[in-house]
């Protein structure tokens, strides 16, 4: 009877042991917001999109001009305005940098920068990045 539990227990013990489902908490902090643009130069001045799909805590730009908007549905409307390139026009508040699939942005609009004609939006893309370790 004891060879018969220890031959149950040896399995369960093994089986145990080898398990390392480990969780890793959440890294919340910035994450970037990358735009990007068939003009190669800064010679965008503004761009309004919204951005959604996952929690945003708050926005911010090293550029001269963000505005804000929170709407109902937990999206952001976002116009950051500036001598914008394609690349990090924006960061983003997140509560998890490795976890950043779930964002979703659209362009509404994107003026030039020195006329302020309004450009077509559809060449334009925004998405959430990881930014790279510092």
């Amino acid at each position: 009877m004891r060879r018969r539990r220890l031959a149950l227990l040896v399995p369960a013990l093994a089986v145990l042991l080898t398990c390392t489902d480990t969780v890793e908490p959440p890294v919340a902090g910035w994450a970037d917001i990358l735009m990007t643009s068939p003009t190669p130069t800064p010679s965008d001045g503004g761009i309004l999109f919204t951005l959604g799909g996952a929690r945003i805590d708050s926005i911010r730009t090293g550029f001269p001009r963000l505005f804000t908007e929170r709407g109902q549905d937990g999206s952001w409307h976002v116009i950051v305005a500036g001598d914008l390139a394609p690349g990090v026009i924006a960061q983003v508040w997140v509560p998890d940098t490795r976890n950043v699939d779930g964002y979703r942005g659209t362009v509404e609009q994107v003026t030039a920068r020195e006329t302020h004609i309004q450009r077509t939006a559809t060449r334009y893309t925004i998405t959430v990045t990881t930014p790279p370790v510092r």
